[in-house]
């Protein structure tokens, strides 16, 4: 930057053909700072919306038909891992529980004395005082009691098991986002009774197009802009977008935090390399209306020139068109 002193002329007549704004001579020079234009090595810039989704999202539910006698929750609710939410009528289930249990007792109490008749006959026979065959039959009666109680106590754990899908609990800390049934309504394995989302991490998704895909790839660093929100993130993984051909999903991992919560829109800026431009200060940038330009000089004259701006990095802006390497 260097200063100038241009016997500038302010007056308004403009040129269609060259798009110019020529100013007539003030009474007095004017003192500025002068730039010149010169070609710079600038990153190639995408930005692209996506979306902020919760990093887990669970739809609770249960295996079990049977009526609704307790929910804990509402939406909006915070929630822990482990707690209980929600409790199905399961008094059928407890007498399955009880049948079960009482069936491996009998089966213990069976195995216990075909423990002690096998041993009696293994010492009976080893006296010669009872035949092969019986002690055979005692020690098959053994095993066969064996057999059962295994079978016993599987019938128990799978009665427990059953017993307890009536407890619908919160699989991670979390927020109910959802509330989709209410005390006595009956359950159904197709629909969720709750919808829990984690609210420490997030997940950004957007899509980028496959010439790019090259450029991007998991473990490299992008910017998140989400309303005020900036972040850095890093990518976690790049894949083939289902729902769009010739496009690639890109999911960014990061812990919430300000307005980067689960539902909200996001931006998300990558580079896929560098290229060489003009770039001017933002600050020598001239806005009226929709308009915007700059005061070229021009034979000890400033005259205003319209242009076609880039993107704005670091305080510079990238111009499109008019201007050229050397320009002042």
């Amino acid at each position: 930057m260097t200063a100038l002193l241009l016997g500038a002329a302010l007056w308004a007549l403009t040129s269609c053909a060259s798009d110019v704004v020529q100013t007539a001579a003030a009474e007095s020079p004017i003192s500025v700072r002068l730039h010149v234009v010169q070609p710079q090595q600038a990153a190639i810039i995408h930005r692209t919306p996506g979306t902020v989704l919760a990093l887990e999202r669970a739809e609770i539910a249960t295996p079990l038909a049977g009526r609704l006698t307790q929910i804990t929750v509402r939406e909006g609710d915070r929630v822990e891992a482990d707690q209980l939410l929600a409790r199905i009528d399961v008094d059928g289930l407890n007498a399955a529980v009880a049948q079960a249990q009482a069936g491996l007792n009998e089966a213990g109490t069976s195995l216990d004395l075909a423990v002690i008749e096998a041993e009696r006959a293994e010492v009976l026979h080893a006296q010669q005082a009872l035949p092969e065959q019986a002690r055979d039959r005692a020690v098959a009666t053994r095993e066969r009691a064996v057999a059962a109680v295994d079978a016993a106590r599987r019938a128990v754990e799978n009665a427990a098991a059953q017993r307890s899908y009536g407890f619908l609990r919160a699989p991670f800390s979390g927020i109910v986002v959802r509330r989709l049934a209410d005390v006595g309504d009956l359950t159904n394995p197709a629909r969720p009774v709750l919808v829990v989302e984690r609210t420490d991490s997030v997940r950004v998704v957007t899509s980028i197009p496959e010439s790019d895909v090259s450029q991007v790839g998991a473990g490299d660093a992008v910017r998140i802009d989400c309303g005020t929100t900036t972040v850095t993130g890093t990518v976690h993984s790049v894949v083939a977008d289902e729902a769009a051909r010739r496009m690639f999903q890109v999911q960014v991992l990061l812990a919430a935090g300000g307005e980067l919560q689960a539902g909200r829109f996001a931006h998300l800026t990558y580079e896929t390399g560098v290229r060489s431009s003009l770039r001017l200060p933002q600050e020598a940038i001239v806005t009226q209306g929709q308009l915007q330009g700059a005061f070229v000089v021009s034979h000890g004259r400033a005259l205003l020139r319209w242009l076609r701006l880039g993107e704005m990095v670091d305080g510079t802006v990238e111009v499109r068109s008019v201007l050229h390497a050397g320009d002042m």
